[in-house]
């Protein structure tokens, strides 16, 4: 950005000098004043550009265009009354107004323009520059009173966006330490379930509790998707199970009195997208919908449905959901999917538009309407795809159960967590592998350097201390290149997955099924 700059900045220097060179009108001492621009103003603009940037201190450049603007003007006269009027404009520049040194020494860059024109105006005698002169004087106390309405509101907006930035980087790290207690209890509950016989009265229970770090792992979700570390992983859901799970966590975070009345589809409605923001969505709806009711009790009514598109003819699935709240002013209605721009007092104007942006995303479809005083209805639309029903808690147990060996290939666990990696290896166990285990980068690195011949693949935590998962990856790829390495954390901080060969990733709090499907996949791609 910097270099493109200078570039584009010297090349309007010389162009000006050139055009100073060809045109007479511009008076005897155009020829200085080319000579001026390309060895005087051209050298000085680079200088300030690389030992002031406009990026870091604002009021730099527009200092050195003021101060440039006062000479060059004694070498063309003419262009007294153009210069002053750039001049102008140029102490209105957001570098000035953003800057803390620009703005404390404002009233000085003021004094530059005002007396460096008047000496000008007085020593080439310009007709007219005492009253252009008085005229900007005029306009000083209004300059000034922009100035620092302006320099507030930046400051205003630097504070709230540190503010957000220190809470998103709170919420990640509650995150990731939420999806390790969460796998721990997942893991756990999951190995008790298998352990029960089928009739056993405790299954529905421990069922029961497995359930609920589902739903509490949508919480995760919405934290990491607020700090901008949530992953990205495309799968297909059936929307009926989302909005059932979602409605029973949210239900208590709506206004007392407020009902939830669903009316869903008897067949699954299955979508393909990323449950994550899918789930934030459709959480941040019913939420703005609960917000928009003022006098409970009243209802928030959610229906899902199989539609035709009528564009080309393939199947929908469209989601409604209706409030009884205040409704939106008409003269916003247009507005309300623009970014801050928010009908409820307190709103920050993103959630609308968020939605809009994801949707887009998963090539569907949001419209809204409302009516100031009878409520709001928001219609989500998306492609409908084939395939079988993501199975339950239950059914992907049972699956589990009639899970075969896997010739007891050895697998590397490396976490410094004691009780995630407990979990994981016992659930290794339960699908037929044999495990080792490692508490640090360091130890799995010796470990894996010692026994690299009999270990078929190293399930690996992101983040550790000291040594952390993507170093280990590094040492142990160099060691072995084509070993497979299963990468597992709650959250990923650099918001991408490394296309290597032979590498995959588990997101915490992963399931029995999950690691099943993680590791099976990922051996048989390397055995062939």
């Amino acid at each position: 950005m910097k270099h493109s700059f200078q570039l584009t900045r010297s090349i309007g220097i010389v162009c000006l000098a050139m055009l100073a060179c060809l045109l007479p009108a511009i008076g005897e001492n155009r020829y200085l004043l080319a000579a001026t621009l390309v060895f005087i103003s051209l050298p000085l603009a680079i200088w300030v550009q690389n030992r002031y940037p406009v990026e870091e201190i604002g009021w730099s450049q527009p200092l050195y265009d003021l101060i440039s603007i006062v000479v060059l003007v004694h070498l063309i006269p003419e262009a007294w009354h153009l210069a002053l009027l750039v001049g102008g404009l140029l102490l209105g520049a957001t570098g000035i107004v953003a800057s803390h040194i620009g703005y404390r020494f404002y009233i000085w860059l003021i004094a530059i323009l005002i007396l460096g024109m008047s000496l000008a105006g007085y020593v080439h005698d310009v007709e007219g520059w005492v009253a252009s002169i008085l005229v900007v004087m005029v306009l000083i106390p209004s300059m000034l009173v922009y100035v620092h309405q302006e320099h507030s509101r930046l400051e205003l907006l630097n504070e709230q966006s540190s503010a957000l930035d220190n809470l998103a980087l709170l919420a990640g790290g509650i995150a990731h330490d939420l999806n390790n207690m969460l796998t721990t209890i997942k893991g756990n509950s999951e190995l008790a379930l298998l352990n029960l016989p089928v009739n056993h009265a405790s299954r529905e229970a421990i069922a029961t509790a497995i359930d609920g770090v589902n739903r509490a792992s949508l919480l995760s979700g919405q934290l990491l998707a607020f700090s901008g570390r949530s992953l990205t992983e495309v799968s297909t859901i059936d929307l009926c199970s989302e909005i059932v799970t979602i409605t029973n966590l949210i239900e208590h975070a709506l206004p007392k009195g407020t009902v939830i009345e669903v009316d869903l589809c008897e067949t699954p409605c299955l979508i393909e997208c990323d449950q994550a923001q899918i789930e934030q969505v459709l959480m941040n709806l019913i939420l703005n919908a609960g917000e928009a009711i003022v006098s409970p009790p009243s209802k928030i009514y959610i229906s899902l449905r199989h539609e035709s598109s009528a564009a080309n003819l393939s199947q929908q699935i469209v989601l409604e959901i209706r409030d009884e709240g205040i409704g939106i002013p008409a003269d916003r209605i247009g507005s309300v999917f623009e970014p801050f721009v928010s009908s409820k007092p307190m709103g920050h104007g993103l959630g609308l538009a968020s939605a809009k942006r994801v949707l887009e995303e998963h090539q569907g479809d949001i419209t809204i309407q409302s009516k100031e005083g009878e409520g709001t209805t928001v219609w989500l639309r998306f492609p409908a795809v084939q395939g079988p029903v993501p199975s339950s808690v239950g059914q992907a147990l049972e699956t589990k159960q009639e899970h075969t060996s896997t010739d007891f290939d050895l697998i590397l666990v490396i976490d410094d967590e004691d009780q995630i990696r407990d979990v994981a290896c016992r659930l290794l166990d339960v699908l037929g592998y044999k495990t080792l285990e490692a508490e640090s980068g360091y130890e799995g690195i010796e470990l894996y350097k010692q026994r690299r011949n009999e270990i078929r693949a190293v399930l690996l935590d992101l983040k550790m201390p000291g040594k952390d998962g993507w170093q280990c990856l590094d040492e142990i790829r160099e060691i072995s290149p084509d070993v497979p390495v299963v990468i597992s954390s709650g959250y990923n901080p650099e918001n991408k997955q490394p296309g290597r060969h032979n590498l995959a990733f588990l997101a915490k709090p992963y399931s029995l099924a999950d690691m099943d499907q993680t590791f099976s996949t990922l051996l048989e791609c390397e055995s062939i």
